[in-house]
């Protein structure tokens, strides 16, 4: 999780993540699964992945970009307090 977070975002955690959940992603992949970690602590680094992630950026939630995808938006809810968690991402 920390390479990918690296790599992909320029993120290093700082301190040990913690674990939201484990999402089924069944419409999508079959058996494909999907781990939410929060990270509180970390310092940004340079993104060392090149062509596997198009864009990436930092938001507030109140202020994310209109196509945020709908299984995004639903764990941000969700963390928020402001819906009910699912299983399915």
């Amino acid at each position: 999780m920390a390479r990918e977070l690296e790599e992909d975002a320029g993120v290093r955690p700082t301190e040990p993540p913690l674990l939201i959940g484990v999402f089924a992603n069944m419409r999508n992949f079959p058996n494909d699964h999907v781990l939410l970690f929060e990270v509180r602590a970390w310092s940004e680094t340079v993104a060392t992945s090149r062509g596997e992630i198009a864009e990436r950026g930092f938001f507030a939630l109140d202020d994310l970009p209109p196509d945020v995808t709908a299984s995004t938006q639903r764990r941000l809810d969700e963390i928020a307090g402001r819906a009910l968690r699912s299983e399915q991402w």
